[in-house]
């Protein structure tokens, strides 16, 4: 069974207690980087809904290899090292030591897992062996019901199905002596102009699910962050947690992030449609309601009649809430589901219902209006998924009818 957790960021207000309150989440990941630990602590107390085993703290230490200018508040966070070194790891340097130990100390007895450090992987090479040997010392040394290895890798990692087997064999061979193994899987992805933050190719995303699937049948538990709505395709491998925030960058993690850059530009109000499967700003809902029964799109939300209605009337506030409560819709229905197969001939189903939505759509928007183009941008990614879960079945060897 999967559920969500809400991937934590700035400028938090009563985002996470309502989410929680209204069971649209069942849990935090908790960043460092924007947050204080001993904040953090605090408030994880004072929220009812928050416990040891449901609470979840990222040490960020992947940002530790980048430069310091991006680290933000994780410079006061344990001794956070700055600027790690292969000679850093190799050495052992009493900065990594100190640092590892006041990471461990500050959360044992407070929580019931441990995300342990890991760093920013880009190929099979120092960073990823060290990140297996980190783990494999906390394990050995550290008292915690649950250890979750880090794993930040790259989206180019998984263009290579060979890259992904030697990746799997590593983490079986040095991981097989432990119970209670599990993953923090962050895909980084290249930073790119396309405004569909769910359009990937195909053959990368194949082999994103054919490792996760990969690790929970050697018993490893999952915990995937940063998704968008692609979370459910996780779900739909029956992961035990899902991250995702209210900010977009909270809900895909970038190259951008390992960047001393400022991204600036006017925040759009945006909508999850769950008949479309897809993310679609609030003014092009507007402009299609010209051309299509734009009721046909709703998720079932509580901000539905508002959002529809007029946009001045919905927050931002409000659409992320609507974006959690939609996930959660999806992730319920397919929890209630036994196995894979049945999950993945569901989101398939799904997915051909809103391929037929978006033709339909398409079909009643005359070639010459822009709003064409756009819903077809929207909504690329439905056929990409349909592929990739395809070419999954395929290399998981699955019998799906």
């Amino acid at each position: 069974m999967t559920k969500l957790l809400i991937q934590h960021g700035p400028q938090k207000g009563q985002k996470i207690e309502t989410a929680l309150n209204n069971n649209n989440a069942e849990g935090v990941i908790f960043s460092l980087r924007d947050e204080r630990i001993d904040s953090i602590y605090d408030y994880i107390n004072k929220c009812p809904k928050l416990t040891p085993k449901n609470s979840f703290i990222d040490s960020q230490f992947y940002y530790s290899t980048y430069d310091k200018d991006i680290t933000k508040n994780l410079e006061n966070s344990f001794h956070f090292p700055l600027e790690v070194t292969r000679r850093d790891m190799r050495t052992k340097s009493a900065r990594m030591g100190e640092y590892f130990e006041n990471y461990s100390e500050y959360l044992e007895g407070k929580f019931d897992n441990i995300l342990v450090p890991g760093l920013s992987i880009d190929a099979i090479d120092w960073k990823f062996d060290y990140t297996l040997d980190i783990y494999k010392n906390f394990h050995q040394n550290k008292k915690f019901k649950n250890y979750y290895m880090t794993m930040v890798i790259s989206s180019k990692m998984f263009h290579s199905r060979n890259d992904i087997d030697e990746i799997l064999l590593d983490i079986d061979d040095d991981t097989n002596e432990f119970d209670n193994n599990g993953v923090y899987l962050i895909i980084n992805y290249d930073d790119t102009s396309d405004t569909n933050y769910e359009s990937i190719d195909p053959e990368t995303l194949s082999n994103i699910l054919y490792f996760v699937y990969m690790l929970k049948k050697k018993k490893f538990k999952i915990i995937v962050g940063y998704t968008f709505i692609n979370s459910i395709l996780f779900a739909m491998l029956d992961c035990d947690y899902i991250g995702s925030g209210w900010f977009n960058n909270l809900r895909k993690f970038t190259n951008s992030k390992f960047k001393s850059v400022d991204i600036f530009g006017r925040r759009k109000k945006k909508y999850f449609s769950i008949p479309l499967m897809s993310y679609i700003n609030l003014e092009t809902i507007r402009d299609l309601s010209n051309y299509y029964d734009i009721n046909e799109l709703k998720s079932n939300a509580l901000c539905d009649e508002s959002a529809f209605s007029n946009i001045d009337n919905v927050s931002f506030v409000d659409l992320e809430h609507q974006f959690w409560e939609s996930l959660s819709l999806m992730i319920n229905e397919i929890n209630r589901l036994e196995t894979i197969e049945e999950k993945i001939k569901l989101l398939k189903s799904k997915l051909l219902s809103s391929i037929s939505l978006s033709d339909s759509i398409l079909s009643s928007i005359p070639d010459f209006v822009e709003l064409k183009s756009i819903i077809k941008g929207n909504t690329s990614h439905l056929k990409e998924w349909l592929f990739a879960i395809d070419l999954f079945i395929k290399k998981a060897s699955l019998l799906v009818y």
